[in-house]
């Protein structure tokens, strides 16, 4: 991810390059799918995608997004520096973080929820990283271009393979939610080197 600015401009953008090497023209047509539908979601809870290059435009270029960019941090910072006990301030960051979820929900199941996808820009809090995305609509959308995410957040539906829905989002914002809450992560035996703990 790099930090761009628009020439004479003051306003700062992430462009985060993407991995082109989709295996499948399946996989391929699923990032341009889910992209298509991420750049549908306007929520301030949200991180914004202006614009998306998925490689055919100038082939000399990788795949690439220009999203909003968010200078704050994520949440696991939050995690660390919170107190547990400020409960008007724990509602806030819940309550921002559930009309976020509910906004990507219309159009997609996110798939890989946790505190790093969670960006912050003055004391906004803004879901990020749809890259394991899928569309809603299991009748014409069974395949992600990314794989699963991250363990400490899965759903018990991630673990058996089975199908992933909006409500296995909702599990793991809830253990985003619990961490928030008691500072705590609320399984033992479960660990990812990526996640918060």
């Amino acid at each position: 991810v790099f930090k761009a600015q628009i020439n004479d401009s003051d306003d700062n953008y992430a462009v985060k390059i993407l991995d082109s090497s989709f295996g499948t023209p399946e996989q391929y047509q699923s990032f341009k799918n889910e992209i298509e539908m991420a750049k549908r979601i306007n929520d301030e809870h949200v991180v914004k995608y202006f614009y998306t290059h998925d490689g055919e435009d100038n082939p000399n270029l990788p795949p690439f997004i220009v999203m909003e960019y968010s200078e704050d941090g994520d949440l696991c910072n939050t995690l660390q520096s919170i107190d547990h006990n400020d409960v008007p301030k724990i509602v806030d960051i819940c309550t921002q973080l559930a009309y976020g979820m509910k906004a990507i929900n219309e159009h997609i199941i996110h798939r890989d929820i946790k505190p790093q996808n969670v960006l912050v820009f003055q004391d906004v809090y803004k879901i990020s990283d749809f890259g394991i995305s899928k569309t809603v609509d299991e009748k014409t959308r069974t395949l992600t271009f990314k794989g699963f995410g991250t363990s400490m957040y899965y759903p018990p539906e991630a673990w058996e393979k089975a199908v992933f829905t909006m409500q296995g989002d909702m599990y793991s914002m809830g253990i985003v939610f619990y961490q928030l809450i008691t500072g705590e992560y609320p399984y033992e035996n479960i660990t990812d080197e990526n996640a918060y703990m």
